[in-house]
């Protein structure tokens, strides 16, 4: 069975979209990463739980990547969809800030017509003294009737999370290269 379909690679749920396989990001400088950043990202604004994420997020220089966008092919809860790209969400997550610098470098490529795009992204964070932890999530980017980006977070935990009508997924290109 071949492992290509209309014009791009084909994971389980996802198929890489003809002209979106490496798409590059720069490296984030320390410093970059900002609310005032995620707003000026984010026009159409962002949910409490994603402010508070970011308030929280480590801030430290993020190295430059190159990013795929996928079409979800088949439903299935956002953890079936990524676990086709492998068990560690550091190969399949980018950082908060580099979904804010997506959003900004590649609107085009955001999803129109009402179906948002997925991007799965990791935050290392500190909780008091405990030492730093990592939690991964998802970041729901619709654009608003005026096209403005605006974000939503989503729990890669949450199970209940069904991607039907979502259309695109963002994801690193080391993730595919895996498979």
């Amino acid at each position: 069975m071949s492992n290509v379909r209309s014009g791009g690679e084909v994971l389980a749920y996802i198929r890489i979209l003809h002209g979106a396989k490496s798409l590059s990001l720069d490296s984030i400088k320390k410093g970059m990463e900002t609310i005032e950043y995620l707003r000026a990202s984010f026009g159409g604004g962002m949910d409490q739980a994603f402010i508070t994420l970011a308030k929280s997020a480590s801030r430290s220089p993020i190295p430059a990547m190159k990013v795929s966008i996928g079409k979800i092919v088949r439903p299935a809860t956002i953890c079936k969809i990524l676990a086709c790209l492998g068990q560690d969400p550091k190969l399949f997550c980018l950082s908060l800030w580099q979904v804010a610098y997506f959003v900004r470098k590649y609107p085009a490529w955001l999803h129109v017509d009402g179906y948002p795009t997925l991007i799965p992204f990791m935050v290392k964070f500190r909780e008091g003294k405990k030492k730093a932890c990592e939690e991964s999530f998802v970041a729901r980017v619709d654009l608003d009737s005026y096209d403005r980006p605006s974000v939503n977070l989503r729990y890669l935990s949450d199970n209940f999370f069904t991607v039907k009508d979502y259309r695109r997924i963002v994801v690193p290109q080391l993730a595919l290269k895996q498979h």
